[in-house]
């Protein structure tokens, strides 16, 4: 039986290869949100894409994530300033620009890196 090593000592050299620490960039921008429908909160998923995968210039692109409601005006600014490439995660409770707990409906996303862009719907369920 394989022991760890080709000498079946069960060692592991200290060059034995492992897998990378960290993930590799994202490739393209993707927003998923969890759960849908939520109450009372929901988390965002959200990769920014490496720029220099989209032919971009190289850098922190600037980040917004709006909240709409259904008939189009802002609710709120979940997110608006530049972030690195890489995966992160966001929480909306609800609530409004001003602290206000939102009813039940639907409510549009517009996620922006960059160039990219990424909408959708949520619904809220109290």
């Amino acid at each position: 039986a394989f022991r760890g090593d080709l000498a079946h000592t069960g060692l592991l050299p200290a060059t034995y290869p492992t897998p990378a620490a960290e993930p590799a960039l994202p490739r393209q921008l993707a927003a998923a949100w969890s759960p849908n429908p939520f109450n009372p909160s929901v988390t965002l998923q959200l990769a920014v894409p490496d720029a220099a995968a989209g032919g971009a210039s190289a850098g922190a692109p600037h980040v917004r994530v709006t909240i709409y409601d259904a008939r189009g005006r802002r609710v709120r600014a979940l997110l608006d300033e530049p972030r690195l490439p890489g995966r992160y995660l966001l929480l909306w409770d609800g609530r409004d620009g001003r602290g206000t707990v939102l009813p039940s409906g639907i409510y549009l996303y517009r996620v922006e890196a960059g160039a990219a862009h990424a909408t959708g719907k949520l619904t809220l369920l109290r």
